[in-house]
C-alpha cells in the first residue's frame, strides 16, 4: 500500500507537470492563432468599411487578400477593377496625346503649304503685274514717239476773249488775236485713250519714262492701277491734286493768265524693287549720279519743260499737328517769306550742294517716293525749271 501511495503521488506530480507543459504548449499555439484572428478581424473590418465606400468590386478584392492572409491556399488573383480603370485611362490618355500630336502636325503642314502657295501666288501675280505694266508703258512710249514727227504746238490763231480776264479786257492788254493752245501731237492719241493723262516725265539714261496721271476727285486712284485703269500693283506716276500743270504755253501766257502752273509740281511714284517707276530714284543720293542725270524733263500736254536738280534729301510724312517743315505742302509762294522758308529748308536738308541756286518767282518740280529710313519715310528730288 505504501508503495502504491508513493507511486501515485509521484505519478500525480509528474502528470500534473506534464499537463502543465501540455497546457503551456497549447497556449503557445493557441495564442498566435487568437492574435492572428484579432488582426484578421480588424483588417477585415477596416477593409469592409473601406470597400463599402468604394463599391462591391473592392469587397471581392479585399476578401481575396483576406484568404491569402489566413494561411489558407491562395486563391487565383483576379484583375482588379481599379487596375482596369487605370489601364484604360492610361491607354486613353496616350491615344488622346497621339491624336492631338497628329492633328497639330497636320494643321502645321496645312498652314505651311497654304503659306507657300500664297507666296507663290503673290510672286506670280507681282511678276504678271510687272510684265503687264512694262508692256503697257512700252506701248505708250511707242505711240508717243510715232507721233513726234509733227511738233506743231498750235492749231491756229483766233480771238478768244473767253480766256481773257475781265481786268485784262478792261485794260486792253490783249486786244487783237491770241493764239489758241493745242495739245502736242505726241499726246493726242494717249489722251484719247485716257483723259486723266496730265503729262509725261522722262530722265535720260534712266528707267523713268512714264505718263503722269491726275485725278482731282481721288488722288490715289492710280496708286494701284495701270494706264488702262486695270488693277496693277506698279500703279502710275501721280500728279498731286494741289499741283496745277497749266493749260497752254509760257509764250502764250497760259491762256492769258487764266490757267498758270503752280510754282511747284509734286509727282508721286512707287519705289518698286525691280527699279520700275521711282524704284531707282534714290540713286540720286550719290552726287556723281545726280551730276550725270541733272536734267529732269516734264511735258505738259501743251509744252515741253526742263528742270535742273537743285536739292536731294530724305524726309517723311508728318502728323498734321507736327509743327515742322513739310516739303509736300509747298505749291505756291505768294510772298518772298513763303519762298524763303521753303527754299532754305530744302537747301538745309539736301544731302549735298548741287551748285544750283533759285529765287522767288522760279518754278520747280518735286519727285517723291517712299523711303525706309524712318516710318513713312520719303526720298525727294527737287528741280528748278530752266526751260
Amino acid at each position: 500500500m505504501d508503495d502504491m501511495k508513493t507511486g501515485s503521488i509521484w505519478d500525480e506530480v509528474d502528470a500534473l507537470q506534464e499537463d502543465k507543459k501540455d497546457v503551456t504548449k497549447r497556449e503557445a499555439y493557441v495564442r498566435p492563432e487568437s492574435e492572428t484572428a484579432e488582426k484578421i478581424e480588424a483588417a477585415t473590418a477596416f477593409r469592409v468599411i473601406n470597400s463599402s465606400q468604394n463599391g462591391q468590386n473592392k469587397k471581392q478584392t479585399e476578401k481575396i487578400e483576406e484568404n491569402e492572409s489566413d494561411g489558407s491556399e491562395p486563391l487565383p488573383k483576379k484583375r482588379r477593377y481599379s487596375d482596369c480603370i487605370l489601364k484604360i485611362e492610361k491607354d486613353d490618355q496616350a491615344d488622346k496625346k497621339g491624336i492631338i500630336c497628329i492633328a497639330v502636325t497636320l494643321l502645321c503642314a496645312i498652314i505651311l503649304i497654304a503659306s507657300v502657295l500664297g507666296i507663290v501666288k503673290l510672286v506670280l501675280e507681282r511678276n504678271k503685274d510687272i510684265k503687264e505694266s512694262q508692256a503697257e508703258m512700252d506701248r505708250l512710249r511707242s505711240l508717243k514717239e510715232s507721233a513726234e514727227g509733227d511738233l506743231s504746238l498750235y492749231a491756229g490763231a483766233g480771238t478768244l476773249w473767253d480766256y481773257v480776264s475781265p481786268d485784262d479786257r478792261k485794260n486792253n492788254e490783249f486786244i487783237g488775236e491770241i493764239e489758241t493752245p493745242e495739245m502736242l501731237d505726241k499726246y493726242k492719241a494717249l489722251y484719247e485713250e485716257n483723259s486723266d493723262l496730265i503729262g509725261w516725265l522722262k530722265i535720260d539714261d534712266t528707267v523713268i519714262d512714264y505718263p503722269v496721271m491726275q485725278t482731282p476727285d481721288d488722288e490715289e486712284y492710280y496708286l494701284h492701277r495701270g494706264f488702262d485703269k486695270s488693277d496693277n500693283e506698279n500703279g502710275c506716276l501721280i500728279m498731286d491734286t494741289d499741283s496745277n500743270v497749266g493749260v497752254g504755253t509760257r509764250e502764250g501766257r497760259y491762256l492769258a493768265g487764266e490757267d498758270v502752273p503752280t510754282d511747284n509740281l509734286i509727282i508721286h511714284g512707287h519705289t518698286m524693287k525691280n527699279g520700275d517707276m521711282f524704284g531707282d530714284l534714290d540713286l540720286y543720293k550719290d552726287k556723281a549720279y545726280a551730276d550725270a542725270h541733272n536734267i529732269i524733263k516734264f511735258d505738259s500736254l501743251y509744252e515741253s519743260r526742263e528742270y535742273e536738280v537743285i536739292a536731294v534729301f530724305y524726309s517723311q510724312v508728318y502728323y498734321t499737328t507736327d509743327e515742322v517743315f513739310k516739303y509736300y505742302k509747298f505749291f505756291d509762294a505768294n510772298t518772298q517769306e513763303e519762298f524763303d522758308y521753303w527754299y532754305d529748308n530744302i537747301k538745309e536738308l539736301s544731302l549735298y550742294d548741287t551748285g544750283v541756286e533759285a529765287q522767288f518767282g522760279d518754278q520747280f518740280i518735286t519727285l517723291s517716293c517712299c523711303a525706309y529710313h524712318v516710318e513713312d519715310g520719303r526720298f525727294v528730288v527737287v528741280g528748278k525749271r530752266i526751260k
